[in-house]
């Protein structure tokens, strides 16, 4: 059976596709008020609330952005998407427009100013190549783009997004030479940290064992204390972790299917959906030949545990 992403703000973009359908918008139920009643308490106090959150919105931008929608403040691009991700559905249940439109402003001025013309700047900070992600995990390259989402609750017919939506999710079918992150033979995506910049095929183990995101489970049970001080040690579980983790597929690369549900649901080009549905699939088979257990590593070959003599 395949499997279908259901996201709810597809109700909320319906009545746009209707747009221009005569036939359809004639069938829809019309239904007329007769009578003026004063509105329940809880719609009062839901209207003085949603004044409040304006009032506070107005000095939070006032205080925190820049003209242009940049953020004064520095910081990991996820985060600064996240200041405003909610911005868009605060218009739509009933908030003033203005804050849809910054929330774009917002959008776009993060984006620009965290897209580097140098090169490679070299810090965290400022990860975007192609105005996303170079390599990053899928948890945080979402956190990011939720804002990005929303967005389309408020106008998902911005030219300029319906571009991006594109030009994202192509990273993931390899319509881009510089990000071949997907592996069509397998259907499984090359790395834990992928991007605009492609799969990587090593990445910091020192921080990822150290706090505990990821093992090295059953070739090393237990790292001994200060292994990362000791440079010759630490060189050679670098190469273990890359060899065990970095090159997996894992689960929390299913987040890709709301990079493409997006694209699909803006354009209804049939290559996102499809992507969907049989990444979906692969993971499905997963799960029933590992006994109903969704398992935490595949490898390039697709093998569940590949690299960790079968452990998932």
């Amino acid at each position: 059976m395949r499997i279908y992403n259901i996201f709810l703000f597809v109700l909320l973009i319906m009545p746009w596709s209707l747009v221009g359908q005569d036939s359809t918008i004639a069938h829809i139920p019309v239904i007329q008020a007769s009578e003026i009643q004063a509105p329940p308490d809880w719609a009062v106090m839901q209207q003085r609330l949603i004044g409040a959150m304006e009032e506070a919105g107005d000095f939070y931008w006032d205080r925190f952005t820049y003209p242009g929608g940049a953020t004064i403040c520095e910081g990991p691009y996820d985060d600064l998407y996240e200041m405003f991700y909610n911005w868009p559905d605060f218009h739509i249940v009933g908030g003033d427009r203005r804050f849809f439109d910054r929330a774009l402003s917002a959008y776009n001025g993060i984006t620009r100013t965290n897209t580097p013309h140098a090169p490679d700047p070299g810090d965290y900070f400022h990860r975007l190549y192609k105005e996303f992600p170079t390599h990053d995990d899928f948890f945080h390259i979402s956190e990011g783009m939720t804002l990005f989402y929303n967005l389309a609750l408020g106008n998902p017919n911005i030219p300029e997004n319906v571009a991006r939506a594109k030009r994202f999710a192509g990273f993931y079918l390899n319509e881009d030479p510089d990000a071949p992150n997907f592996n069509p033979e397998n259907k499984l995506i090359r790395s834990i940290f992928t991007g605009s910049k492609g799969p990587l095929s090593s990445s910091d183990a020192t921080y990822n064992l150290r706090y505990g995101h990821a093992s090295l489970y059953p070739v090393v049970a237990d790292l001994e204390p200060g292994w990362h001080e000791n440079a010759i040690r630490k060189s050679e579980i670098q190469k273990l972790y890359d060899n065990l983790v970095t090159r997996t597929d894992v689960p929390v690369n299913l987040g890709i299917t709301g990079l493409m549900t997006h694209a699909y649901l803006l354009t209804g080009e049939e290559k996102y959906k499809e992507w969907v549905l049989d990444y979906v699939d692969v993971w499905m088979a997963r799960i029933s030949q590992n006994n109903g257990i969704l398992p935490d590593n595949i490898g390039r070959t697709g093998k569940i545990g590949e690299y960790r003599n079968g452990q998932w």
